[in-house]
């Protein structure tokens, strides 16, 4: 693709409109795409905006909300012919969608968050009253949505593993006195989904700071941790303690250690308990069926 016809401005955020032909609505079925003509239409901007309400736009818009807009990768848009500065998103339906609906919910006051005041909102709404895009001036405007959003979302950024999301988390509940709501949302995470990362990191740091286990505790284990947590009788046997967020019976922890670990031979095949998102040949004993 010629990176020449891609061309940073700052746009009025009320002249960028969603694209109802976006590719993450096609399907097998057979649909008339909207004309170009239509696009600004009032009718049809609603409409889009519901259908990409279902990929989730509001673990974006409260990502917006607690970390300001941050224009890590620019939201491409092209003009809309026929109209002078109005534009339709090609990359970046769902990121312009979130900032829309934060906005509307600004302006009806219908936020209350905690440490979220009336001035950071204020702000917030002035900052995204305009942003930077890349405008697209090439003539091949039908197949550069599916393009661009193909390179983003087939070869795009991968997503980090959970040991290294849970330490990002653990990082803000701990430093920043988060509450698990509030780290969540900066990252578009629920409060449970926070939690569970919180305490699955808190286990295998214990693991880390153990004086037989602490040499051989590896990023690896951490679903293993997530199971244990997640399993009650696991759970039980190892006496979470929910207030300091460790397991307080040593003696049957050291024997879960020894479970997870490999032989002293290094033999992976031959460990008590395999991680589940692993792969194994033969009989692979996971936690679930363990402790039955």
């Amino acid at each position: 693709m010629n990176t020449n016809l891609l061309k940073p401005k700052s746009v009025q955020i009320e002249s960028i409109y969603l694209d109802p032909n976006n590719p993450r609505f096609w399907s097998q079925k057979t649909a008339k795409e909207t004309p170009e003509s239509k696009i600004t239409n009032a009718e049809v901007q609603i409409r889009t905006l519901t259908e990409i309400e279902k990929y989730g736009i509001e673990e974006l818009k409260n990502s917006i909300l607690r970390n300001r807009f941050l224009p890590l990768d620019r939201i491409v848009v092209r003009p809309i012919k026929g109209l002078d500065d109005s534009f339709v998103v090609v990359e970046g339906n769902r990121r312009i969608a979130a900032i829309k609906k934060l906005r509307e919910e600004i302006e009806d006051e219908s936020i209350s968050e905690d440490n979220i005041t009336d001035k950071y909102l204020t702000e917030l709404s002035e900052e995204t009253n305009s942003i930077e895009v890349l405008i697209y001036s090439g003539e091949d405007t039908h197949k550069i949505a599916w393009l661009l959003q193909g390179i983003r979302h087939i070869s795009g950024i991968r997503e980090w593993a959970p040991a290294q999301r849970a330490r990002l988390v653990a990082d803000q509940i701990e430093k920043k006195n988060l509450k698990f709501r509030e780290a969540g949302q900066k990252f578009g995470l629920s409060a449970q989904a926070v939690g569970r990362l919180y305490r699955s990191y808190k286990a295998l740091e214990q693991m880390r700071h153990d004086d037989e286990y602490q040499a051989l505790a590896k990023n690896e284990h951490f679903t293993l941790f997530e199971e244990a947590i997640r399993n009650k009788d696991v759970k039980t046997w190892l006496q979470w303690n929910e207030k300091n967020y460790m397991f307080d019976n040593i003696d049957n922890l050291r024997q879960f250690y020894s479970w997870i670990l490999a032989d002293e031979d290094h033999d992976e095949e031959r460990r008590r308990i395999h991680d589940p998102s692993g792969d194994c040949q033969g009989s692979c004993p996971y936690l679930s069926s363990f402790f039955v």
